[in-house]
């Protein structure tokens, strides 16, 4: 990127990026032909390199796919040691994700037959049998094989990665302390899985001015660090985990749009220029719709709440505007996750959420508040279509039929409700109607729960 564009470390190094790689490719084309040179298949070492860094795993594998193809004939002619790393470091990234190309099978079998002459220590040789071996650890754990075989494996993994600086394109301790993670989260340690987590994002922390640092390996980490602080019942800590994990989502993507218009810019004409930009607008748009959802339900999350609340507010001049607030809280939700697990708790959520998104298409604005709580807001509306909103939630989830064999109410899923509605005019008037709707809403459990409460009833109560 030219010095006057300016622009932060992370947009410079997407720019980059996204410069090699389109020399790449089109150095790759005037080379290509019948045979594979060996100039060819540096190029290809480098640009599967440059896509595992900027995390873009869908490309990668469709250039490992395709590079495999041409290959497969001549695999003794063709395949070094520095193309068997490159293979078998994108096998170790898709086992990592749970995922496993069709290529990659037949590809693993003539990486096997190559291990017992790789088991050197230092160069490319040592770094693919350290690779196959993570590959091998990963392929347990996902068989359900996590006793004292994995153990002993990941203690081989961990002298490996102790005597190197970087594995594949990830320093070698961070993915050391990733593997670990993965052995306690298969055990169920959730408390020692998340000291393993910290220490890697700490890792990544202090190794991030390297140009071998994945900027998206972050992401992943803050998620799996949300469904950790989950496993544990730290909602809390959770809730700060995903505000960190959106922050960032929002921080990287920005850069990297910001750093693709520049490309851009310095590719094409200025005809070329507007299109493309138009292009990425539309993108940026979409990401940052992606960035105000939770991933577990489809629903907005806090961020979106707060965007949506002010847009709903419109123009002060406009005066006050008539809201109406659904507060509702999945009943005995603990002792669901505790009787089933979380996986089947995370299921009911998503189960939760398919049914309020149906109200979506009737002018409700939906929501998950934290945990199991979810609200819903609505302009133009009052108490009384609030309640009758309620009423049909109630008996949509009711209709679902989901055992729940812990509560103490029915033997059913069921949920309790608060309805609040107001003339609303600045921001403090909303956060007034939730507070209102959550007193509803405590009032609801207090009744028996499984129902609905108005916060105009506990007023003529009072």
């Amino acid at each position: 990127m030219s010095k006057k564009k300016g622009g932060g470390e992370v947009q410079q190094r997407y720019y980059e990026w996204f410069r090699r790689t389109y020399r790449m490719q089109d150095a790759m084309r005037r080379e290509a032909g019948e045979t594979v040179s060996m100039k060819y298949r540096r190029m290809v070492c480098e640009l599967a390199r440059i896509y595992l860094v900027q995390g873009d795993v869908r490309q990668v594998n469709e250039l490992a796919a395709q590079f495999y193809r041409k290959i497969a004939g001549a695999w003794d002619e063709n395949v070094d040691w520095d193309v068997a790393v490159m293979f078998a470091g994108i096998s170790a990234v898709n086992r990592y994700l749970g995922s496993e190309p069709e290529w990659q099978k037949s590809c693993l079998r003539q990486l096997e037959k190559m291990v017992p002459d790789g088991r050197r220590k230092k160069g490319p040789a040592g770094e693919f049998s350290a690779l196959i071996e993570v590959i091998r650890f990963l392929f347990m754990l996902s068989c359900g094989e996590h006793g004292r075989e994995a153990e002993l494996l990941l203690e081989d993994i961990r002298k490996e990665c102790s005597s190197r600086v970087n594995l594949g394109v990830l320093h070698a301790d961070v993915l050391f302390r990733l593997l670990e993670m993965r052995l306690y989260i298969e055990k169920e340690m959730y408390q020692e899985a998340e000291a393993s987590l910290d220490a890697a994002l700490f890792l990544l922390n202090t190794v991030a001015g390297s140009r071998n640092y994945p900027p998206r390996l972050r992401l992943l980490l803050y998620r799996r660090k949300m469904t950790l602080l989950e496993k544990q019942n730290k909602l809390y800590a959770a809730l700060q985990a995903h505000k960190d994990y959106t922050a960032l989502y929002a921080h990287l993507s920005r850069e990297r749009e910001r750093a693709y218009t520049a490309f851009l810019q310095d590719l094409y004409d200025v005809k070329e220029q507007e299109r493309n930009i138009l292009k990425l607008r539309m993108k940026n748009r979409r990401l940052s719709e992606q960035a105000n959802v939770d991933a577990l339900t489809g629903l907005g999350n806090r961020k979106a709440l707060m965007r949506t609340s002010f847009q709903m507010l419109g123009k002060t001049a406009e005066g006050p505007v008539s809201l109406a607030c659904i507060m509702a809280d999945l009943d005995f939700f603990k002792a669901y996750n505790d009787h089933y697990g979380h996986l089947q708790g995370d299921s009911i959520l998503s189960s939760v959420g398919q049914v309020l998104r149906d109200f979506r298409k009737k002018g409700w604005q939906v929501f998950r508040y934290g945990g199991e709580e979810f609200l819903l807001l609505r302009r133009d509306a009052d108490e009384a279509d609030a309640k009758k909103a309620a009423e049909n939630i109630l008996s949509s989830l009711r209709h679902r039929a989901i055992p729940h064999k812990m509560s103490t109410v029915d033997e059913y899923v069921t949920m309790s409700m608060g309805v609040a509605s107001s003339r609303c005019h600045l921001s403090e008037d909303i956060r007034r109607l939730i507070r209102e709707a959550d007193e509803a809403l405590y009032s609801a459990k207090a009744r028996g729960r499984a129902c609905c409460v108005c916060f105009s009833e506990m007023e003529a109560r009072a």
